[in-house]
Order: C-alpha cells, then sequence, then structure tokens
C-alpha cells in the first residue's frame, strides 16, 4: 500500500510540475528548457523538456516531466500536450518500468498498450534521452501514439 501512495504522490507533483509552469510563467506560451539533473549516487534522475520527433514522426507541442529511481524500478512521466487549436490537452501521466540501469545508462520499457511498445534508452554521461516507438505487430493500426523516434530536448 505504501508503494501506491508514492507512485501516487509521484505522478501528482510530475502532472502539478507540468500543468503549472504554464499557469505562473510570464510568459505562458512558452514551454520550459530541458532540464537533467542526475543525483550525487547515481540512482535517481529527473527530466524535464519536449519530445521533438525524429525524421517522418510527428509530435505535437508538448512538456513533458519524467522521473526515474533505481530503487523504485520503475520511471514516472507526466506529459503536458497542446491541441491543435493551442487548447491544453489532458494530462498523460504514466508508469514505465525500468528494464536495466547501469554505470551509463538506463533502459525503459512500456508495453502495456495493445499495439505499441516504447523503449526510452537514457545516457547518464550525456543526458541525452530517446524514445523509439513501435508497433508490436503489422496488423496493428493507430493515430495515436504515433510511432518514430523522440528525443527529449529544449522546445522549438
Amino acid at each position: 500500500m505504501k508503494s501506491v501512495a508514492v507512485v501516487a504522490s509521484v505522478l501528482l507533483t510530475c502532472a502539478f510540475e507540468a500543468s503549472t509552469h504554464l499557469a505562473i510563467s510570464k510568459e505562458p506560451n512558452k514551454l520550459p528548457s530541458y532540464v537533467f539533473r542526475h543525483s550525487p549516487d547515481r540512482d535517481t534522475f529527473y527530466a524535464v523538456g519536449s519530445w521533438k520527433a525524429v525524421g517522418k514522426s510527428k509530435s505535437p507541442a508538448n512538456s513533458a516531466t519524467i522521473e526515474c529511481r533505481k530503487a523504485w524500478g520503475f520511471c514516472t512521466e507526466a506529459i503536458l500536450t497542446f491541441g491543435t487549436t493551442g487548447s491544453i490537452e489532458p494530462i498523460l501521466t504514466v508508469i514505465r518500468p525500468i528494464r536495466s540501469w547501469t554505470d551509463g545508462f538506463v533502459d525503459v520499457v512500456f508495453d502495456e498498450w495493445s499495439c505499441v511498445r516504447e523503449v526510452y534508452r537514457v545516457n547518464l554521461a550525456t543526458k541525452e534521452i530517446v524514445a523509439t516507438r513501435e508497433r508490436k505487430s503489422a496488423d496493428c493500426s493507430f493515430d495515436w501514439p504515433s510511432p518514430g523516434v523522440f528525443i527529449l530536448s529544449d522546445p522549438t
């Protein structure tokens, strides 16, 4: 029961940080710059940024907050996305299991959607987070989330 309370607390904190940035910012339409913080013991990291598509993938304007703790065995993510008219969509919060954690990399896999698998690779040295989203099978068709490669970075 304690772990459920911790997860709920972290998700609420991530969602709160993502949504309040826009409410208190002097520039409410400006998304936050990329930030990556790593704990001195190298067992926790926190990142804020915007997912940007690489290549032909599409990515709407968004802000993501990610927190991973090795002791938890999972990462939490809150994603704030803007609709095509500039409206704020409901905040998506996701718990992503950690597959492996070494001195150099953290690999996170989210395999809960019926047609989509997401794999995050966190390079702890360069502080880069790359997400690969792929269809699980050829007969899956979907519009969202779109397949492709995404990098957490500064908004443009």
